[in-house]
């Protein structure tokens, strides 16, 4: 094993590593620039040269959670170390047995297998993306995409979500109360200081890398902002059903994993999100055990869109959002078999006109009649859902809570069609006339058979 780091060293790694470097780089206290990478030797306080970078002050409070700070306490720039930006809470994990601080060393002290010379960044990018005020919105475009163009490849998280996420913010600003608005200013600027690690010269990242970075980030930007910041769970409920419900109908990505985080976050400050009228429906679904279902986001969104399409959703005001859940039924509900094969989708419903700051002018719609309208649908056959072969669709309930621990209807969809014709839809005259039909086919024809037996005699 190797020797245990001194307590002075590990003193200085958690919460004093931010310093001010000997004159070797370009981070002047007052100017910066940020973003300006360099091999410094950090003296009096180590004495290995190791890769830094020139941030803010207000940068590294952000980013860093509070933990650490510039030295001096009147200078606006200062060197934040690599080890501190990406190797804290690696080197915590392995405080007793591998210290990495030899990983960040750089120039006479690097390793003979490190390079001393900085990483050539491809695409330049402005110093001021490397200390977002989290008021530009433009960040995401000029910063995160410059870096990585991910919008060449179709999958760009800095113009399809981000940047969308952030201007629905500042475009209804104002329709927000002011602890609202405190909220927003402080997670639009969490969100962008969370992702400035990867635009770092010595990062390279991948479009996926950037959005799993991105969503891992955003249920600590709901819930912690920023020190003395509000929480999403101190905003009102009306406050966070905007926001949600405005996102939701802007989005031209699927997004289904990051606004579910939403909801969880919310549901977990102890918030009612149905209180201001919207509506939850819960559906179970049977697979067959050599079912294989990959994507079960999809599976919802899809879901969800045959259900909007067929009750006209879109025309008639009514926002809606698909996703799975894991729930167990309690004994309000009938029974359903819990094991792998057994799976649950959720449609919460809400009005536009009362959510989505982008659809005022909606129509009025109601939320409790609708929801009963869909049920009896369902039930009744009008409503028929196109699912896999392999996949059945065995209840659907009306739930009263968020978890729907509690129901307040369950219903069993009508049979399926047989020659395009379901057994619900006959008639009860039908019925008879069938059986009559019957009846005189088979009089008919033993008449005839009594026929034949006396001609032949």
């Amino acid at each position: 094993m190797q020797s245990k780091l001194n307590m002075d060293d590990l003193f200085q790694l958690i919460f004093v590593s931010l310093l001010i470097g000997s004159a070797q780089g370009a981070c002047d206290r007052s100017d910066g620039p940020s973003g300006s990478t360099a091999c410094v030797l950090l003296t009096p306080y180590y004495n290995k040269y190791q890769w830094a970078t020139c941030l803010t002050d207000t940068y590294i409070k952000v980013f860093s959670e509070g933990n650490h700070m510039c030295r001096d306490s009147l200078t606006k720039y200062c060197w934040y170390q690599v080890m501190a930006i990406g190797y804290v809470k690696i080197w915590m994990k392995f405080l007793e047995t591998r210290p990495v601080y030899d990983n960040c060393t750089c120039g006479p002290d690097a390793p003979k297998k490190v390079t001393t010379q900085r990483p050539v960044v491809t695409s330049a990018i402005p110093d001021w993306c490397f200390s977002p005020s989290g008021s530009d919105c433009s960040w995401y475009k000029e910063c995160l995409e410059a870096r990585y163009p991910c919008k060449e490849q179709g999958d760009s998280y800095a113009l399809d979500y981000a940047g969308k996420f952030c201007n629905l913010y500042q475009d209804h600003y104002q329709e927000f109360n002011t602890i609202g608005q405190e909220w927003i200013d402080a997670v639009r600027k969490c969100l962008q200081v969370k992702l400035v690690p990867i635009l770092r010269p010595f990062v390279v990242a991948t479009c996926e890398s950037i959005k799993q970075t991105a969503f891992d980030s955003h249920s600590g930007c709901y819930l912690h902002p920023d020190s003395g910041k509000p929480s999403i769970c101190d905003i009102g409920v009306g406050n966070w059903a905007r926001i949600f419900w405005t996102v939701k109908g802007a989005l031209i990505q699927d997004a289904t994993e990051t606004l579910k985080q939403m909801l969880d976050v919310v549901s977990a400050c102890g918030t009612d999100i149905l209180s201001l009228g919207m509506e939850n429906i819960q559906m179970i679904f049977r697979r067959e055990k050599e079912m294989v279902l990959r994507n079960l986001n999809k599976f919802a969104e899809n879901i969800a869109d045959q259900m909007a399409s067929k009750m006209k959703w879109n025309t008639r005001g009514i926002s809606f959002f698909g996703y799975p859940t894991l729930i167990t039924p309690n004994r309000n509900k009938r029974a359903a078999d819990i094991n792998t094969n057994t799976f649950y989708i959720n449609i919460l419903i809400a009005a536009k006109s009362v959510f989505d700051l982008n659809a005022v002018d909606s129509p009025r719609a109601n939320l409790s009649a609708e929801a009963i309208s869909v049920a009896t649908s369902i039930e009744n056959g009008d409503v028929r859902l196109d699912i896999a072969q392999g996949i059945e669709f065995k209840e659907l309930s009306l739930c009263i809570d968020y978890n729907c621990t509690d129901t307040s209807l369950q219903v069993e969809p009508a049979p399926p069609k047989k020659n395009g014709v379901s057994a619900s839809n006959v008639k009860p005259f039908t019925i008879v006339l069938t059986i009559i039909a019957a009846m005189a086919a088979s009089v008919l024809a033993l008449h005839l058979k009594m026929l034949r037996h006396c001609l032949l005699s």
